[in-house]
């Protein structure tokens, strides 16, 4: 989490974020805090193929809620957060 974060300050200061350095940053924050929850399923079982599985269904998950989590952010939409930080804080 610590690099995404690091890659963001990164690129947010230059402005010239592309789709696979966005996809990348999303990865390395969100969708791998959300993977390493999801791999706690070894806890249960030691099913290496199950936890893999797991692992890639909250890295997915991740992603998918940040894409819309940032799509929030440019809406009008009264959605329970405030709206626009990201924005003025050029992310």
């Amino acid at each position: 989490m610590s690099e995404g974060e690091l890659l963001q300050i990164e690129k947010t200061r230059k402005l010239d974020i592309k789709e696979d350095i966005y996809f990348e940053i999303i990865r390395r924050k969100t969708a791998s805090l959300l993977a390493s929850a999801c791999a706690g399923a070894w806890s249960t079982t030691a099913d290496d193929e199950t936890t893999e599985k797991m692992r890639l269904f909250g890295e997915k998950v991740g992603v998918a809620f940040q894409i819309k989590d940032d799509l929030f952010d440019y809406g009008t939409a009264n959605i329970g957060k405030p709206t626009g930080i990201d924005i003025r804080e050029k992310k």
